[in-house]
């Protein structure tokens, strides 16, 4: 068993990687994350359910299996619908906050740009502005997780 100590250091290294990844990636890197996360949940469902099975435990071995087969089947439209969820909700969030004046404007607005950009991409619509706030939505985010996970390592490590 790893200690706390072990696990921080994991955990920062991880974020510090992933933030990288992001930060150079950016959107392309994004969306093969999500593919290849939601397939990786998809196999340890079916895995799991094939232990269930030589377990004897059929209803539940019956259930992961399902369930693991439908997600790798359908991996490619599940992170679409993820995509395109998140963009309506910071879509409606953003146009909620402005007319209750709600939260920083500022905020806001930016969200409301974010999700009217991740909702045209989701749709293929890809008009120049939208991959350009997708792109330096994605580089900012890389370049935070990065920086939060260096100074995790600091302080824990």
């Amino acid at each position: 068993m790893m200690n706390t100590k072990t696990q921080t250091a994991i955990l920062a290294i991880t974020m510090m990687l992933i933030g990288i990844a992001l930060a150079i990636g950016g959107t392309g890197f994004l969306t093969n994350a999500f593919e290849v996360i939601v397939t990786i949940i998809g196999v340890f469902l079916i895995a799991f359910g094939i232990v269930c099975f030589v377990s004897h435990v059929f209803p539940m071995g019956a259930i992961c299996l399902a369930v693991g087969l439908l997600i790798v089947i359908f991996a490619w439209t599940l992170v679409w619908i993820a995509f395109l969820a998140l963009g309506v909700s910071l879509l409606t969030l953003g146009i909620l906050g402005l007319i209750r004046h709600a939260g920083w404007i500022l905020v806001n607005i930016i969200g409301l740009v974010i999700g009217i950009a991740i909702v045209f991409l989701s749709f293929g619509i890809h008009f120049a502005w939208a991959k350009s706030v997708m792109q330096i939505l994605s580089i900012l985010c890389g370049v935070a997780l990065f920086v939060d996970g260096v100074l995790l390592l600091a302080k824990h490590g």
